[in-house]
């Protein structure tokens, strides 16, 4: 049997290998049809939110298809309903953004392209965050103005908050936090609340007395969302298209917006 050449058969073999790498990760996104949805929107628009009050804030390419939300987050549709409320919270005098629950980064990134003049402390007790964070604040060139921080105490909080925007998504820990005596410069600070009733109910109810005296408090619900509302994904079939879309939250929820007055 004549054998092929050495080259030939080593690039053969990286020919199989690679096919054998796309094999397994198609065999992984067919048991996870999101992350097919992300790819699929990723090869179609890249790596730059296309819309919204974070337009232009960027995502490294090893990163993307592991970003929660990703399509949302690139295409404008993620928190859609917070759109107007961001833009009516962004001011040039703000200098210091307290973002609890950071995550990916897609607030305290995008806030800190927005507001150029401050400093983002960015908390978040899950460690594996922080690579991720530090990663798209330098694809994003602010690095300079992100503090990247573990869990958020009280205490930490009063030494930030007065005058600050502060954005709190902190999965049900906001009655811990966000309390005004505890934490007296929260008095002026802009508030943006994701609210977690559906960990505890008392959560609105108890952070709307405790700013009722010193905000004009606004609540925004969430709404559903429609793939009739995206041509921009008719490539995709049907189901794909509301993978893409869709933010998978447990139920109904919804935001506390306060303005200090």
């Amino acid at each position: 049997m004549r054998r092929l050449p050495f080259t030939r058969r080593a690039a053969l073999e990286e020919a199989q290998l690679r096919c054998q790498e796309l094999e397994a990760v198609l065999d992984h996104e067919r048991l996870y049809p999101v992350r097919w949805a992300h790819r699929r929107v990723r090869d179609q628009f890249g790596y730059e939110v296309l819309r919204g009050p974070f337009k232009g804030l960027r995502y490294p390419q090893a990163l993307a298809l592991d970003i929660e939300a990703y399509s949302g987050k690139l295409l404008g549709t993620y928190e859609s309903e917070l759109h107007d409320a961001i833009e009516a919270l962004i001011d040039e005098d703000v200098t210091t953004v307290v973002n609890i629950g950071a995550s990916d980064g897609y607030y305290a990134i995008g806030l800190a392209r927005r507001l150029p003049r401050a400093t983002v402390h960015a908390f978040d007790t899950n460690v594996a965050h922080h690579d991720t964070l530090r990663a798209i604040a330098a694809e994003n060139a602010i690095e300079d103005r992100i503090v990247i921080r573990g869990e958020c105490d009280a205490t930490t909080l009063e030494e930030l908050a007065a005058g600050a925007l502060v954005v709190c998504d902190c999965e049900g820990c906001e009655l811990l936090l966000l309390d005004p005596v505890l934490v007296p410069g929260l008095r002026s600070a802009r508030l943006l609340i994701e609210c977690h009733d559906i960990i505890d109910e008392r959560v609105t109810p108890t952070l709307s007395e405790r700013f009722a005296a010193t905000h004009d408090l606004e609540m925004i619900l969430t709404r559903p969302r429609w793939v009739s509302d995206h041509p921009e994904l008719s490539f995709l079939p049907l189901v794909t298209q509301q993978l893409a879309i869709d933010e998978f939250r447990e139920g109904p929820m919804h935001w506390l917006v306060g303005r200090p007055r």
